[in-house]
């Protein structure tokens, strides 16, 4: 018996063999894939198996691994991977393209901004209008890159 994240005690009626993964997530590398989504039909009261997987996976050399569990922790598995797979695919493309676009100031922000001694700050505007630095990894699912105006710049839905 487990104790589930709501509390409850659960039975794990079959123990995860993470082994058993090894071969089939090293030849998803192999295959070039960088980018993985882990579902697991419990993992919403119970994450240690999907928590297991995603240190196999880190272990192994994925460069992004979501974790529905952490993503979206609720009862209907549909969209719980859905959304998983979402965050799997877009977040890399949405940090790689939040990189380029601050690279992009890097030169010609530090000749205005440092003589003033004022930080420059890059914040991006999720689905909800929630403000979040651009210097934290980026896991939104949709998300607009503007101004300090809050005038959008680009769509970050890639």
């Amino acid at each position: 018996m487990v104790q589930g994240t709501s509390g409850e005690w659960l039975e794990v009626l079959q123990p995860l063999d993470v082994e058993r993964l090894r071969a089939p997530l090293q030849q998803a590398l192999a295959d070039g894939l960088a980018s993985v989504a882990v579902v697991l039909l419990h993992s919403y009261i119970f994450p240690r198996h999907e928590q297991q997987i995603g240190r196999l996976c880190r272990e192994l050399g994925f460069e992004h691994i979501s974790l529905s569990s952490t993503i979206m922790p609720m009862v209907k598995l549909v969209p719980r991977g859905q959304t998983t797979c979402v965050d799997a695919y877009l977040t890399p493309l949405i940090t790689k393209y939040v990189s380029g676009f601050r690279a992009g100031f890097d030169a010609s922000f530090d000749k205005y901004v440092a003589p003033r001694r004022t930080a420059l700050r890059c914040t991006l505007a999720t689905r909800h209008s929630v403000l979040a630095d651009l210097a934290v990894r980026a896991t939104q699912r949709r998300c607009v890159v503007h101004d300090e105006r809050r005038r959008p710049v680009s769509d970050g839905a890639l």
